[in-house]
């Protein structure tokens, strides 16, 4: 670019490299925002993803030993105006400007004066993020400052891109893999599962205890779960669910999915408290709803590794009604709430591949309803599930 010396451009050169060299996000992130801050002297950086489908800005940052999540709707602050108008935005004293929100500045005791804040934009000019500067060394960022970024842009919307094409083939080719696991299982397994509920069912019709046949039942019970399990995750890994709903009572579909999931919350030593609102009528797939209930159930005694208590609560409102999961373990953080839903993420876990809230959540939503969660360290988390009332 004019205007540029042969020092600057050697370093442009250079930081070019490093950002085009990096595959995951977190390294690409870095790498642009080391390149950024040294290029313009400025004192810290920050580079925003624009996630479009969302509506909002997110980052991760490090904070000590801690990878926090930012994330900012689009139009707030200085870097969402920047994202929703595409215009870059330079100021000498940025607590002039109505646009700033300080209370960053007033929970780290850190003193924002200059920014810079560019917009990332790909070859369609379709901005894809932000990238923020704080503090130049010089007092203000000038035009060549400006200039850099411009150049360096280029490199870091294709970077920025090409991380996320890769995040996106790896998680396709781990669900590919996962979808042939599950076939192995339906193909040769299948078989020596439903023998053994077929002797089970069998053995019942015999004249035994009634100790014996409570545990027959319980067999029957559980090799009907596997084998729905393992469908239910085929028909994730291919993208379709086919849902076999009826209008039932919601307090009655709880109540026997809830028989069916008492076995394994004694099992991890976690008490079970229920309590219902108003019976209403929903229109579900039982064996479906019961997979999701089992996954958002199995999350919240693994966060209860000592046990626990667990808190299932029902509420009808207008036109749909409330479910409640409420655990006492060790709480989600702020920079993992967004992700939890995210398949392959494990966060704290010693076993499991990942899937089973993204599992739950997909059956929630071909039901028409929705999955939130709300959690803080040290207090816990609530998964809440909506579903649409019957009528």
């Amino acid at each position: 670019p004019d205007g540029l010396g042969n020092d600057q451009l050697k370093m442009l050169i250079e930081a070019a490299k490093i950002v085009n060299s990096n595959v995951t996000i977190d390294e690409v992130l870095n790498s642009i925002v080391n390149a950024a801050t040294s290029l313009t002297n400025a004192d810290r950086g920050t580079l925003y993803i624009f996630d479009r489908e969302k509506g909002e800005l997110w980052s991760r940052i490090i904070r000590g030993e801690n990878i926090e999540e930012i994330r900012l709707k689009l139009g707030q602050g200085i870097a969402g105006w920047v994202a929703e108008n595409g215009e870059t935005v330079n100021l000498e004293d940025v607590s002039a400007d109505e646009r700033f929100d300080s209370r960053t500045d007033l929970m780290t005791g850190y003193e924002t004066k200059s920014m810079l804040c560019f917009p990332i934009k790909n070859k369609d000019e379709l901005t894809v993020g932000v990238l923020q500067l704080i503090n130049s060394s010089k007092g203000k960022f000038l035009q060549t400052d400006e200039d850099l970024l411009a150049a360096l842009s280029a490199h870091a919307a294709i970077a920025l891109e090409n991380a996320s094409l890769v995040q996106q083939l790896l998680r396709n080719d781990r669900i590919t893999y996962l979808g042939k696991v599950a076939n192995f299982i339906i193909s040769d397994l299948r078989k020596p599962i439903l023998t053994i509920k077929h002797y089970a069912e069998h053995i019942k019709k015999k004249n035994i205890t009634p100790d014996i046949r409570q545990v027959l039942d319980m067999i029957v019970e559980q090799t009907t779960n596997i084998i729905g399990l393992v469908q239910t995750t085929l028909s994730y890994s291919e993208g379709k669910t086919i849902l076999q709903t009826k209008v039932q009572s919601l307090n009655t579909v709880m109540d026997e999915i809830l028989e069916m999931l008492a076995e394994y919350v004694e099992s991890m030593n976690v008490k079970l408290f229920k309590k219902y609102g108003k019976d209403v009528y929903v229109k579900v797939d039982k064996k479906e709803l019961y997979q999701a209930l089992f996954q958002i159930t199995k999350n919240a005694c693994e966060a209860m590794p000592e046990g626990g208590n667990f808190y299932i609560s029902t509420a009808p409102e207008e036109n749909s009604v409330t479910l409640s999961f409420k655990d006492i373990g060790l709480g989600i953080p702020p920079a993992l709430k967004e992700r939890v839903f995210e398949p392959f993420m494990t966060h704290g876990k010693k076993n499991g591949v990942g899937l089973g809230l993204p599992l739950a959540e997909k059956i929630i939503k071909e039901h028409g309803g929705e999955i939130t969660i709300e959690s803080e360290v040290g207090e816990g988390a609530n998964f809440i599930v909506k579903l649409p009332i019957y009528s």
